[in-house]
């Protein structure tokens, strides 16, 4: 546990981040666009249905660009991954 936080995962694909929000849905996710089986769009949709928030991160240069557009408006955050920036978007779902 990090800085107050539970970490479930990491998974490499979408079935098996699915799962997981199924047993137990998170407080948050941080998805990965890309993943081992395709994207991570099923996951964010299943987060969206329990009203979980969620950020994206990647290492693409234009990682919106595979994003359906209602998706657009969630926060995105590069690869690497800053601690301190990621800290900060968790926190901001707080409140």
């Amino acid at each position: 546990m990090e800085r107050g936080y539970r970490v479930e995962g990491p998974v490499a694909r979408a079935d098996e981040a699915l799962a997981l929000v199924e047993r137990e849905p998170p407080h948050a996710g941080v998805l990965d666009i890309h993943l081992g089986d395709g994207n991570s769009v099923p996951v964010a949709e299943a987060l969206l249905r329990r009203q979980r928030p969620f950020v994206f991160v990647s290492g693409h240069a234009n990682p919106a660009a595979t994003l359906p557009d209602h998706l657009h408006a969630y926060p995105m955050l590069p690869k690497p991954v800053d601690p301190e920036r990621l800290h900060a978007t968790l926190r901001g779902f707080a409140r």
